[in-house]
């Protein structure tokens, strides 16, 4: 399983993928919030191997 890490500011995020023990998988990159970004942060997570999981935070 991935687990995403996103650390969201205003204009960009930085985003981690890990599997368990600390494996990384991805490491961690800023997106910034544009449409095209965007939508290849969602085209790279959505063809990362094995199930991927976004943490939720309270």
């Amino acid at each position: 399983m991935n687990a995403v890490g996103i650390d969201v500011s205003k204009g960009k995020s930085t985003i981690v993928v890990m599997r368990p023990f600390g494996k990384v998988v991805i490491l961690p990159f800023e997106v910034v919030h544009i449409d095209s970004e965007l939508s290849k942060l969602v085209d790279l997570l959505k063809n990362l191997d094995r199930e991927t999981r976004y943490p939720a935070t309270t």
